[in-house]
């Protein structure tokens, strides 16, 4: 908690334990690309046209859970759920 901040979530599970989860989120920005052509117009000119793709952004959520189970001081960690492949 001291490096990440406080989890975004918190949850008591029917076995007694308590679920920790934090989420860190990735962006992707893509696209926006031009391209060009030059054609031959009716009258033999040449003319160009441009052709615009969109920017696109992608966001990824990483989720990151910790199991702490009570103990004499407080909860301690007993277990740790890896987040999904690629993150």
């Amino acid at each position: 908690m001291a490096r990440y901040g406080p989890p975004v979530d918190v949850r008591d599970l029917p076995d007694g334990r308590r679920a920790y989860q934090w989420m860190q989120s990735e962006f992707e920005t893509s696209g926006g690309d031009a391209t060009t052509r030059v054609e031959r117009g009716g009258n033999g000119h040449p003319r160009s046209r441009t052709e615009y793709a969109p920017t696109t952004t992608r966001e990824r959520k990483c989720f990151y859970t910790f199991y702490a189970r009570r103990a004499a001081y407080g909860w301690q960690i007993e277990d740790f759920e890896r987040p999904e492949f690629g993150c």
